[in-house]
């Protein structure tokens, strides 16, 4: 960072509890638990970005090392073509779409070519887990427990460049998982017991887009989305990306259900274990 500029912030929270006790007594037993984070942390990205007179189609500051050239002056019996006069493109020849996407960069905070833009966006992140847990004694023979369990995790969109450029990134991600199993166990005898269990598990994940409305639209595109909340990526060489991410916004989640049921005896030093064990996807 530069020295002038403050520290990002970095301030990581982790609190929580737990409790238990009994219901009825000898019988029945509950157990919960609960624990939260908050993550408050800022990025470090040193991004390359055009410069005022580069908007403007003026690429001198290149010279000598680099020149710009007219692809329209291409002499295919000699394969060579014409630079720019004075590395300036005239505006004339600027594509209203690419100037128009152009605008979106920010102005350059450093100084130089490259790397001339500093960019600290927030990192945030809220989680959370909690547990349910109860166990019940039906008798010296038969016992039972259920559990759920609940996990969430929100991340607001950290953005590569401020807004309308975007810089290539997602928007908000929402991360959401459940479980539940109940559990029966039988005692037979000292030497043979069942145990059966059914479990359920979810898993749903969401990364959004950065923005609230349709920019292809705006900008006036063609063969893309024009409907949904969406922006195209636009990949310059040599300069940060403009648009979100790709493949966005991206919605996903699984299930898993299962029944598992095990019949154990025991003789002398040995044992033996059947069961039959069934997953649904």
């Amino acid at each position: 960072d530069l020295p002038s500029t403050p520290r990002p912030p970095f301030k990581r929270n982790q609190f929580g509890f737990s409790v238990g006790g009994p219901v009825v007594k000898n019988k029945t037993f509950f157990f919960a638990d609960y624990e939260g984070t908050r993550i408050r942390e800022s990025l470090t990205l040193n991004q390359t970005v055009p410069t005022p007179l580069q908007l403007q189609g003026d690429f001198s500051e290149f010279l000598p090392r680099t020149k710009i050239y007219d692809p329209a002056t291409y002499d295919a019996t000699r394969q060579e073509r014409l630079p720019f006069a004075g590395n300036v493109i005239p505006r004339s020849r600027f594509d209203p779409i690419g100037a128009k996407v152009a605008s979106f960069y920010p102005v350059p905070n450093k100084s130089g070519l490259t790397q001339n833009f500093l960019f600290n966006p927030p990192d945030q992140s809220n989680q959370n887990r909690w547990d349910v847990r109860i166990d019940h004694t039906f008798s010296t023979w038969d016992s039972i427990y259920g559990r759920f369990s609940n996990q969430s995790r929100r991340e607001p969109g950290s953005p590569s460049l401020p807004p309308p450029g975007y810089g290539g990134s997602g928007g908000d991600q929402t991360h959401d998982g459940r479980n539940f199993v109940v559990a029966h166990n039988h005692i037979f005898s000292p030497t043979l017991f069942l145990s059966t269990r059914a479990g359920w598990n979810m898993i749903a994940s969401l990364t959004d887009v950065p923005f609230d409305r349709n920019i292809n639209a705006e900008l006036g595109l063609k063969g893309v989305d024009l409907v949904n909340k969406a922006m195209a990526q636009f990949t310059v060489s040599g300069y940060a990306p403009i648009g979100g991410g790709v493949f966005l916004p991206n919605d996903s989640g699984s299930q898993a259900r299962q029944l598992i049921s095990d019949l154990t005896w025991m003789k002398g030093n040995h044992s033996v274990k059947a069961g039959v064990s069934i997953t649904w996807l």
